[in-house]
Formats: structure tokens, sequence, C-alpha cells
């Protein structure tokens, strides 16, 4: 059966109006939480991206455990963020080591 719209007193567009609908909802006052609100903040990522200049095992181990249990996608491409820069780092290692014949080792003199 057919909604009658002439009996009804509310203005069209809020009775017909259903964009509101495909949105997901969350609930009103609540931040998000635990690996979310850690990965979310992007002073998270810029410190864990200059970390993994250093040591790129942080960046991979890092950006491997936000992606894995991560909701949120900000939180998400905050942690492809910290996975790349690990990966990136350690690409430029090897580049490094086996193009340029670079070795640390050698270099200090040990």
């Amino acid at each position: 059966m057919a909604k009658d719209y002439d009996d009804d007193d509310r203005p069209r567009r809020s009775r017909d109006d259903d964009d509101y609908d495909d949105r997901p909802r969350r609930p009103s006052g609540t931040a998000p939480s635990g690996a979310d609100a850690f990965y979310g903040h992007i002073a998270t990522v810029i410190v864990g991206s200059l970390l993994s200049l250093c040591c790129a095992c942080i960046g991979i181990i890092g950006g491997g455990i936000g992606l894995a249990i991560t909701k949120s996608p900000d939180a998400k491409r905050n942690s492809m963020i910290m996975l790349l820069v690990g990966l990136g780092m350690i690409a430029l290692n090897l580049v490094l080591r086996f193009v340029f014949g670079f070795d640390v080792q050698k270099q200090l003199g040990q």
C-alpha cells in the first residue's frame, strides 16, 4: 500500500529525504579508542616515520600491526604510511649495499 502524503503535516523534504540513512552512525560523544586512536593521530605517524628512518623494523612492525587491527580509514592510512617508510628504508639499504657496494662496517674501519 502506498503512503498517502496528503494527510501528513510534515514538509515533503523531511518525509522523503533519506540521504542521512545511508551514512554510518557513530554514537555522539564517543571518540575512537585503542589502536584507532593511536594510529589516528598524525603525530604518531610523524614520530613513527622518523623512527623508521633509523630502524626500518619499527615502521614495518608498527605499520603491519596498525593495518591488521585498526578499523578507521584514517588510522589505516597512517599505518600504511609507516609501513611504506619502513619498506622504503629497507629497499634503500639494499640498493646502497648491493648496487653501490656500500658497507657501513668497512667505512668505519672495523
